[in-house]
């Protein structure tokens, strides 16, 4: 499975990090504020879901990039 990063935690990113949690496909979501601020919104979706930087974020394989 390649690895999978998401750059955005409003709605848009929220709903792509949700969907891989759904799926059980591990993936990091990042936003512009640091990995701290998402511990809580991460904690629901389960273990698959993690939160990291965005320099992180950028070097998965698959990168969705969810900011407007």
């Amino acid at each position: 499975m390649k690895s999978v990063g998401t750059i955005g935690a409003g709605q848009i990113g929220s709903a792509i990090a949700q969907q891989l949690a759904r799926l059980n496909i591990e993936a990091t979501l990042a936003n512009s504020r640091g990995p701290e601020t998402l511990r809580d919104q991460i904690r629901q979706w389960g273990p698959s879901i993690k939160a990291d930087t965005r320099e992180d974020a950028v070097a998965k394989d698959i990168v969705f990039v969810a900011m407007l």
